[in-house]
């Protein structure tokens, strides 16, 4: 059975969004101001794909390009919330690492995580993310 590439199909969202999950990697939603870059992304990959049409073969050439482009220092983001792993210039920016800060400590009124990301070569320190999430 054929599969579609378009991401508007069902079947092939929720394939992505399997993938998605095993990279901690969000899919895209339709808000246009969290996809920040992941749906274009996606788009992409799905316009260059040449191999069968086939479920495997999609999931296998995706999997393939998520482990290629989703960079993470270490081990991968442990989200508190749905994660929006940042882009720039069109590109997933690498993954630097987490700073977790409990509640006990006294600063924040819940458990509390930094994720650290910055632009793939070349970059300025300006351009380096931090997400902020509590529980």
């Amino acid at each position: 059975m054929s599969i579609s590439l378009k991401l508007e199909d069902m079947e092939t969202f929720d394939l992505i969004a399997q993938i998605c999950g095993r990279h901690q990697v969000y899919p895209p939603n339709p808000d246009p101001e969290w996809t920040g870059g992941i749906e274009d992304f996606f788009r992409n990959l799905l316009s260059e794909y040449k191999g069968p049409l086939d479920k495997k073969s999609l999931a296998d050439y995706l999997d393939e390009h998520m482990a290629k482009s989703f960079i993470a220092y270490g081990e991968r983001p442990r989200w508190i919330q749905s994660g929006l792993w940042p882009f720039h210039n069109e590109k997933p920016m690498i993954f630097v690492g987490q700073i977790d800060i409990p509640k006990s400590v006294g600063k924040f009124h819940d458990d509390t995580s930094f994720y650290i990301f910055h632009p793939q070569q070349p970059f300025s320190d300006d351009e380096c993310v931090v997400i902020v999430q509590q529980y």
